[in-house]
């Protein structure tokens, strides 16, 4: 049928969970983030655009709201936001998309075994 496992996931997800929350305040949510690096080399994951327009669809046919997770920290192939204008371009194309939340986590983290930990705006 021509879509994405991503969108099938989501699709899935709505029809199986949210008809099941009790409640008239109901949203579907998403954490994707796009800031990326590969060596030196910084770039915009290649699903974000397509990935949030995904869950802001299916939540406007669910009639739920759309909640999105800001990335506020590097860590692996993510590189840590560098600016004010990084978290703003996550801010305004997930508002643009329809976004009713935003939230964000972590600023940075201590790590743990096998994991040295993420990095954010906390140590600009």
């Amino acid at each position: 049928d021509g879509k994405s496992a991503f969108e099938v996931y989501i699709e899935t997800y709505a029809e199986q969970v949210i008809k099941h929350v009790a409640g008239d305040k109901k949203d579907i949510g998403v954490d994707h983030y796009p800031l990326m690096k590969r060596g030196v080399t910084n770039f915009i994951s290649p699903t974000y655009l397509n990935d949030l327009m995904v869950v802001s669809s299916v939540a406007h046919k669910y009639n739920v709201d759309f909640a999105s997770c800001i990335q506020a920290a590097g860590w692996g192939n993510y590189r840590i936001p560098k600016n004010a204008e990084d978290i703003g371009f996550q801010v305004y194309t997930n508002l643009a998309l329809g976004a009713k939340r935003l939230e964000y986590y972590p600023y940075n983290t201590t790590g743990y075994e096998g994991y040295s930990g993420a990095y954010g705006l906390l140590w600009r």
